[in-house]
């Protein structure tokens, strides 16, 4: 018999999005912590899942002569990884007032704003939201932020239709290394101040130094989320994992029962040991009469089990919105339509992602802006945008045909920014011109670069690009 392998999972349904009445009540704080504490096991479920180590690896038979492969497929990570990449493989830009941004993106470089918003998607991915915490240099007096995973760190909303940030609460459960007690190091940030907190699940947690003022106007954490209910990309398909995992175990459990088949002699009783070692030294058996040899082994519906993986395989795809790249059918049609299709799915999931990240972003931007607003100017954050492109495979070959049949319909700058190996179309645009300018000092007229068209007029050229 072997175990269960959905019994660890029932806690991953729990409510993963808190309230507080009072964010000032350390009853409230405690019990929330306490809470989440219960919960926190669905989250080392999840990364778990991410890591390979699956419920497979769990499963034992009781009669242990029994052949027991454990073969994890780590669909978990292909999903998560595949989704972080097509979101985030392309770095979020940032348009709009170009004097904000100047002084927006040293901030954004400082804290490298990048690796921050891959390991917020990843977060996402993986357990349906993250967190990010700001505070401001000891040393420097810099702003810094940095990227926090919900395992340690609970946004609590408040209980009415608004579901204002009462707070946010980072948490660490910690063993004393002298008296082996169990003890958590709460930080409690509000609208104002930050607030410390050491005990235990047992008792009560008790308040550590004085509160300390952020000046930040607001709490200092933001929530990002995937979708309302936080659950991560691979996090519906588990069972199907679970169910392929074992389907594949199985399978070469059934040749390792091959390997270990039973030779069945029918009426052939009198047969000594030294007789069957014999023969299997030999390579040869002698049978009288009606007499019988042959193997006992199950009958095994290898087209059958094959058809139960294909249709888990196409489930895991189907159900966590992640297309199978490695599918010859998705292979086999590259035209910008066909990839477009294909990715559809996954552009339905990551659109709604983009517009919670969207939002989670435009609140970066008001905490960046409070800190530059010390200077005694005050920053509009609502006049930068983010900007959010798909890392989506180009077929080349179509889109500069696209772009060459486009000239004189559509503004070249327009045209270039449509090339994915130019990251800067301005600086494109100016060594098209010097080239242009070049040529037609050494007499190469014939080239005609970026569809110009050059009018001769007297000594004077006009260049459609300075138009």
């Amino acid at each position: 018999m072997s175990t269960t392998l959905s019994a660890v999972k029932p806690v991953l349904f729990e409510e993963r999005k808190f309230y507080i009445d009072n964010p000032m009540s350390m009853d409230d704080i405690f019990a929330v912590v306490r809470t989440h504490a219960s919960i926190a096991q669905a989250y080392r479920t999840l990364h778990d899942y991410y890591r390979g180590k699956h419920v497979i690896l769990e499963r034992a038979f009781d009669d242990t002569n029994k052949p027991n492969n454990k073969l994890v497929h780590n669909f978990p990570k292909l999903i998560v990884d595949n989704s972080v990449a097509y979101f985030m493989g392309k770095p979020i830009s940032y348009t709009g007032d170009t004097t904000l941004l100047d002084k927006i993106q040293p901030i954004l470089d400082a804290n490298h704003v990048h690796s921050v918003d891959s390991e917020l998607a990843k977060y996402c991915a993986e357990f349906g939201h993250g967190f990010e915490v700001y505070w401001y240099d000891n040393v420097t007096s810099e702003l810094r932020f940095k990227q926090i995973s919900p395992e340690n760190m609970i946004m609590c909303y408040s209980p009415d239709i608004d579901e204002v940030e009462q707070c946010a609460i980072y948490y660490k459960h910690m063993i004393d290394a002298k008296t082996s007690e169990s003890i958590y190091k709460v930080t409690v940030y509000t609208n104002k101040f930050i607030y410390s907190f050491i005990g235990n699940l047992e008792g009560r947690l008790e308040r550590v130094g004085e509160p300390q003022e952020h000046y930040f106007g607001r709490v200092p954490v933001i929530e990002y989320i995937s979708n309302e209910d936080r659950m991560g990309d691979f996090e519906p398909v588990i069972s199907l994992v679970d169910a392929y995992n074992v389907a594949c175990a199985d399978s070469v459990n059934d040749i390792n029962y091959l390997n270990d088949a039973y030779l069945l002699l029918k009426n052939l009783s009198a047969t000594e040991t030294s007789e069957i070692n014999e023969m299997k030294n030999n390579r040869v058996m002698l049978v009288d009469g009606d007499g019988d040899a042959s193997w006992l082994v199950k009958n095994i519906n290898d087209l059958h089990i094959e058809n139960i993986k294909k249709r888990l395989v196409e489930d895991i795809h189907k159900f966590s919105m992640t297309p199978n790249i490695s599918d010859e059918k998705f292979a086999s049609n590259l035209s910008g339509v066909a990839i477009s299709y294909k990715l559809n799915s996954l552009e339905s999931k990551t659109a709604v992602k983009e517009r919670h990240f969207t939002q989670a972003i435009q609140k970066r931007l008001d905490i960046i802006c409070t800190a530059l607003s010390r200077d005694g100017k005050e920053y509009d954050p609502t006049t930068v945008y983010p900007t959010f492109t798909r890392n989506i495979p180009q077929n080349l070959l179509d889109l500069v045909s696209s772009v060459v049949q486009l000239q004189g319909i559509v503004p070249n700058e327009e045209l270039l920014g449509l090339l994915p190996f130019i990251d800067d179309v301005e600086y494109a645009l100016d060594k098209l011109r010097e080239e242009k300018e070049e040529n037609m000092e050494a007499g190469y007229g014939m080239f005609d670069l970026g569809g110009t068209e050059d009018v001769q007029q007297g000594d004077k050229q006009t260049d459609n690009f300075d138009k």
